[in-house]
């Protein structure tokens, strides 16, 4: 009998306490993120560039889910980075400097670029052409596991995030498959990658 009123006394008390919340549930946040992609701040970050940034443009993100941050190294004009975006019809829009605001057809794919430059990465005495770009992904769409690729003359060469796993590589618009990639960073270190038949 004991139990039975301590058992009553709980689910009294909890209904309670589900009653009284109710009316304050609006100031109760317990997960804040925008899934619009319009709903996201989108502006130049006035942070140090990030340790894991080896290009000369990147993205980073906000600490509350709402902020992307576009970042290019000193000496370079913003003029000079063109931004393209996915939009829901399928096509590409070209913004040259900024995206702010975002567009409310975007699909939350970023590409920021900046010129093709001619520099020796490699220290053979000879320059490679070098596509110095960043990608960011964001909103609603970003989870969906089919992969978002540009597809565009304009952009040579993409890593592609497919099914939130795999990072599949285009070259030329085309699948890059059964082959060895070897990364270059600036400080002269390289690292070697082999792609599947899938690419």
């Amino acid at each position: 009998m004991k139990k039975r009123k301590i058992g009553i006394a709980v689910v009294c008390a909890v209904g309670v306490f589900l009653l009284v919340s109710a009316f304050f549930a609006t100031n109760f946040v317990l997960y804040d993120y925008h899934m619009e992609v319009s709903d996201y701040q989108y502006m130049k970050s006035e942070e140090e560039k990030p340790l894991s940034a080896a290009t000369s443009v990147w993205f980073s993100y906000g600490d509350d889910g709402k902020e992307v941050f576009y970042g290019i190294d000193e000496g370079i004009s913003q003029e000079s980075l063109t931004v393209y975006a996915l939009t829901q019809t399928g096509e590409i829009s070209v913004t040259y400097g900024s995206e702010s605001p975002i567009a409310e057809d975007s699909l939350g794919h970023f590409i920021a670029a900046l010129p093709v430059a001619e520099m020796d990465i490699d220290g053979d005495g000879e320059n490679e052409q070098v596509y110095d770009y960043a990608r960011a992904d964001f909103g609603s769409n970003s989870f969906n596991p089919a992969p978002q690729s540009f597809l565009s003359e304009e952009i040579p060469f993409e890593l592609v995030f497919a099914e939130r796993k795999y990072i599949m590589v285009y070259y030329e618009n085309e699948l890059l498959t059964d082959a060895e990639i070897t990364v270059t960073s600036y400080n002269g270190e390289t690292n070697t990658y082999q792609t599947n038949e899938n690419g």
